[in-house]
């Protein structure tokens, strides 16, 4: 008899045990999920828009335009473009 409610008592932490890593095996893929969301959203660039041809480029890769004081920032997509006026 006693071997018996030993045998059960075994059991019953071997399921509690796999519960327990069952939960925090998806408490992990879902912290994996959202530092890939947020990894994501760090390494979006700001888009501008070609002062001459309307493309959008990334504002890393963009050519500015000089401009006189207090007027908006304005972007070239290639030197051509820089040179153009619109």
């Amino acid at each position: 008899m006693k071997a018996l409610l030993f045998f059960i008592f075994i059991i019953i932490i071997f399921l509690v045990l796999k519960a327990a890593l069952k939960r925090i095996n998806k408490f992990r893929a879902e912290q994996q999920v959202q530092n890939e969301l947020d990894a994501k959203k760090a390494t979006t660039e700001k888009m501008v828009t070609c002062h001459s041809c309307g493309v959008h480029i990334p504002q890393a890769e963009a050519l500015a335009v000089t401009v006189k004081d207090g007027e908006k920032a304005k972007y070239a997509c290639s030197k051509e473009h820089l040179t153009l006026k619109k």
